[in-house]
């Protein structure tokens, strides 16, 4: 039975990506897991390297396992954001500034190209919506419009890389919120290019005791 489980370093120890990673992985291969989420640098506005990638490609296949999904970033995760506590990245593939947006295009291109070298079949993804974004008609729509150009300028490398999309849904927003985005994202583009990463519990938060997104999307 293959069994899988998140890996996720933060960078408070000496040589924490190589040695403390290796030991992680070393450690998750005797627990009996079979593949990996690979967490690492969720959030974050930063770009691998090639070295990079080669690099974490060959700890994971050193370890026995295999990559089940990486974990993509929007650059604005203020909990693992480069110079932490700052107020917004240079890199977020829904703002309204375009430079902003190919700059958040390109970081999930990296993210992608790391996927594929990995091995890994998907990168997980978060679509914020933020309230005051979404407070009129015309906001609403500016921001949708956003967020298919930026899918529509990714379509290209998920068919090159063969890696798949897939958008998470999360606990903040209402459920209505959420299945209203959900909707209009699998309306315009194709499953080939982006699915849903169904999280139980962020559901359970939002949707308490029911099961709406799956019954809808499954």
């Amino acid at each position: 039975m293959d069994t899988c489980i998140t890996v996720w370093h933060w960078p408070t120890h000496e040589r924490w990506y190589d040695e403390g990673i290796r030991r992680t992985l070393k450690r998750t291969k005797a627990a009996g897991f079979t593949n990996i989420n690979w967490n690492c640098d969720a959030g974050y506005s930063y770009l691998y390297a090639r070295s990079e990638m080669d690099f974490i490609a060959e700890i994971i296949k050193e370890s026995g396992m295999k990559a089940w999904a990486l974990h993509g970033s929007n650059g604005i995760n203020p909990t693992t954001e480069v110079g932490h506590g700052y107020k917004e990245s240079r890199k977020d593939f829904l703002s309204r500034y375009e430079w902003q947006r190919q700059a958040g295009v390109e970081l999930v291109r990296n993210r992608l190209e790391l996927a594929e070298r990995i091995g890994s079949p998907n990168v997980v993804m978060h679509f914020d919506l933020d309230d005051d974004v979404l407070a009129d008609r015309d906001s609403k729509e500016a921001y949708y419009k956003t967020l298919h150009q930026s899918l529509t300028d990714l379509t290209p490398d998920v068919e090159r890389t063969g890696v798949r999309l897939a958008i998470e849904n999360l606990p903040r927003w209402s459920i209505d919120k959420t299945m209203e985005q959900l909707e209009r994202i699998f309306q315009v583009h194709s499953p080939d290019v982006i699915g849903l990463c169904y999280d139980s519990g962020h559901a359970e938060i939002a949707d308490k005791g029911k099961f709406s997104i799956l019954e809808a999307f499954r």
